[in-house]
C-alpha cells in the first residue's frame, strides 16, 4: 500500500510539510518488507526508526504552536501522545505484518495532517510571517 503525498495534505509550512513526506517515504519503504522471510525485523526497525522520526517531528510541531501562541496546543499535544502510545503498543506486538503497519499509520496520518494539523497551519504561518517582516 503505497501513500502518495497530495496538496491537500500541506500546512503551508515547507519545515513541516518536508517532514510529513519524510513520513510517508517511512510507510512507504515498508513495501519492501512484505512478504519477505526478514519481514518482521525490517517492521520492528520500522516502527523503532518511525517512533524516533515522529518524536522529533512532534517535538517541532509543538514548538511552532506554542511559539505562536496556538491556543489548541494541549490537546494537539494529547493527539501526539496518544499515537506515540499506539506506535508503543504495536511495537511489542508479534507477527505484525507489513501490510497492517501502513494501513495503521496511513489512516493516522491523513486524519491527523487533514484534521488535527490543519487547525494549526494558520496560527503558526501567521506568526512566522510576522516574524519575517520584522527582520
Amino acid at each position: 500500500m503505497t501513500m502518495s503525498w497530495k496538496n491537500e495534505f500541506s500546512v503551508g509550512i515547507q519545515a513541516l510539510d518536508g517532514e510529513h513526506k519524510k513520513i510517508i517515504n517511512m510507510i512507504n519503504a515498508l513495501d519492501g518488507a512484505i512478504g519477505r522471510p526478514e519481514e518482521q525485523r525490517i517492521v520492528q526497525q520500522s516502527l523503532s526508526a518511525m517512533a524516533d522520526y515522529v518524536g522529533r517531528h512532534f517535538r517541532a510541531e509543538e514548538d511552532a504552536m506554542h511559539l505562536a501562541g496556538y491556543k489548541l496546543l494541549e490537546p494537539h499535544r494529547k493527539t501526539h501522545n496518544d499515537f506515540t502510545a499506539v506506535v508503543m503498543g504495536l511495537a511489542r506486538r508479534k507477527n505484525l505484518e507489513a501490510v497492517e503497519l501502513q494501513q495503521i499509520l496511513v489512516n493516522w496520518l491523513t486524519e491527523h495532517i487533514l484534521k488535527i494539523d490543519k487547525d494549526y497551519a494558520e496560527s503558526v504561518s501567521t506568526w512566522m510571517n510576522a516574524l519575517k517582516r520584522q527582520h
